[in-house]
């Protein structure tokens, strides 16, 4: 089997994944800390009522995702989702 030399990606290989990087990231630390949040002493929320709501965060997470992707393949190109979709994900991390 010969090894393949001087491999090289692209410059959107590497948008691609820097912005995936920041989006699981982000999407991990929600996750992590959303459920606490709710059960603490700020919200006193009991823990069935702070996983149902972690529930529904992740599944419209989910089909945000698939939403995104129609937007993206059917009404704009890739560049311009891969733009608005990082803009939004510092929105939502922001905020």
């Amino acid at each position: 089997m010969q090894r393949i030399l001087n491999q090289k990606h692209n410059k959107s290989t590497y948008l691609y994944a820097s912005s995936k990087l920041i989006e699981r990231a982000a999407y991990y630390g929600l996750r992590a800390l959303v459920v606490m949040y709710m059960t603490s002493d700020s919200l006193n929320m009991p823990r069935e009522d702070a996983f149902k709501v972690y529930g529904i965060l992740a599944t419209s997470l989910l089909f945000s995702q698939i939403l995104g992707a129609l937007i993206g393949d059917l009404v704009l190109n890739n560049k311009k989702t891969l733009i608005l979709g990082g803009f939004i994900q510092a929105l939502g991390a922001f905020t």
